[in-house]
C-alpha cells in the first residue's frame, strides 16, 4: 500500500480558504478583463480558451466556497433562528449605511417616487416584482 498517496480532506478547505478565496477572486478579475476585450472586439485566439471555456469558474468556486463557510457554523448549532440573527446583525448595519443614502437620493430627489418605493427598494421587492438592478 502506497503512503504517500495524495487525498484531500474538507479540513483543507478550511485551513487553504483564504488563498482558494484569492485565486478565485483572481479568477473573477481576469473573466471580466476578457469580458471586457470581448465586447471591444479584442479579443485574440490565445484569449478564447479563457473566455469560452474556464468563463466564469471563479465566481462558481466563490459560492461554493461562502457556502461550505457558512455550512460549518450551521452545523455546530442547532438553533437555526440564532444562526441568521447573527449573520443578519453583522451585515444588516452596512447594507442599511449603503443602501438607506442611495435609495433616498434615487427615490426622494432624483425619480420622486416616494416613501413606498423606497421601503420597496430596501426590502428588494422592486428587485423581485421589477426586476429593478440599480443597486
Amino acid at each position: 500500500m502506497n503512503k504517500n498517496k495524495f487525498t484531500i480532506s474538507w479540513g483543507d478547505f478550511s485551513r487553504y480558504r483564504s488563498s482558494m478565496f484569492g485565486l478565485s477572486i483572481i479568477g473573477i478579475m481576469v473573466f471580466h478583463y476578457f469580458e471586457h476585450i470581448r465586447s471591444a472586439h479584442l479579443l485574440l485566439k490565445s484569449e478564447q480558451f479563457w473566455d469560452y471555456y474556464i468563463g466564469s469558474t471563479g465566481v462558481d468556486f466563490l459560492l461554493f466556497l461562502s457556502g461550505m463557510g457558512l455550512f460549518y457554523p450551521l452545523t455546530k448549532n442547532d438553533d437555526i433562528c440564532q444562526f441568521y440573527k447573527k449573520r443578519l446583525v453583522r451585515i444588516l448595519p452596512a447594507y442599511l449605511l449603503v443602501s438607506m443614502p442611495f435609495f433616498a437620493w434615487r427615490d426622494f430627489i432624483h425619480l420622486h417616487t416616494g416613501i413606498l418605493t423606497f421601503i420597496r427598494d430596501l426590502l428588494f421587492l422592486n428587485f423581485i416584482d421589477h426586476a429593478d438592478t440599480t443597486y
